[in-house]
């Protein structure tokens, strides 16, 4: 078995390439994302990121709810070696803050503008934080942003330049690298963040 979670995901995409992965509703239907599109979206979402120079053990957040852009996002970013952050998308602007200092994050998607405007505060305050990715919305550059789907565009047009280059990056990461740092509530003191390595999770897996 592969010993990180993108390899793993990767090889099961490959096996069942044809067959559906996710389920979305659009204009009140249920739309299929096939493995093979679920993996070409993580391909370019990953090589996108790595456009935008984010490395290897860099911290990116994830404030989102529920949608395949999330799923596409969270494993772009561990095809990189980079470090999933994600935040409860009920959080405040002041709790979102904090994590990202907290964290260090060098890049953060977010779902739209409304979780756009809870961010802004500390784009402005935070050295650290060098891109804001917004999934819905077209208008590049808003506001400093990039679009998801300029990224997606940036990833192609690196893919096409360097060909072989995400072979190369997905077999960097090794199985104790910190897959992603997810933060407690809050609740009895300031959120502390519970580092999970490929390896915790590998391991549940073949628990399973």
């Amino acid at each position: 078995m592969h010993e990180t979670l993108h390899l793993a995901f990767l090889k099961q995409a490959e096996t069942l390439y044809k067959y559906p992965a996710l389920k979305f509703k659009k204009r009140g239907r249920y739309r299929d994302i096939s493995w093979c599109e679920f993996r070409m979206s993580v391909r370019d979402t990953a090589l996108g990121l790595s456009s935008l120079g984010i490395k290897r053990n860099d911290k990116v957040a994830l404030l989102s709810e529920n949608r395949p852009q999330w799923a596409f996002a969270d494993l772009g970013i561990l095809c990189i070696g980079a470090v999933n952050v994600p935040i409860y998308a009920t959080s405040t602007k002041e709790e979102i803050s904090y994590i990202l200092q907290d964290a260090n994050c060098k890049a953060i998607f977010v779902s739209d503008e409304n979780q756009l405007r809870k961010v802004l505060p500390a784009k402005k305050r935070l050295k650290s934080l060098k891109h804001i990715i917004i999934f819905d919305s077209d208008k590049n550059r808003l506001l400093g942003t990039v679009s998801f789907n300029e990224l997606i565009k940036m990833g192609k047009s690196l893919d096409k330049e360097k060909p072989y280059l995400f072979e190369d990056l997905i077999n960097r990461p090794e199985k104790e690298d910190v897959a992603t740092v997810i933060y407690t509530s809050g609740t009895t003191g300031p959120p502390k963040g519970v580092m999970l390595t490929h390896e915790n999770f590998m391991s549940n897996i073949r628990s399973c």
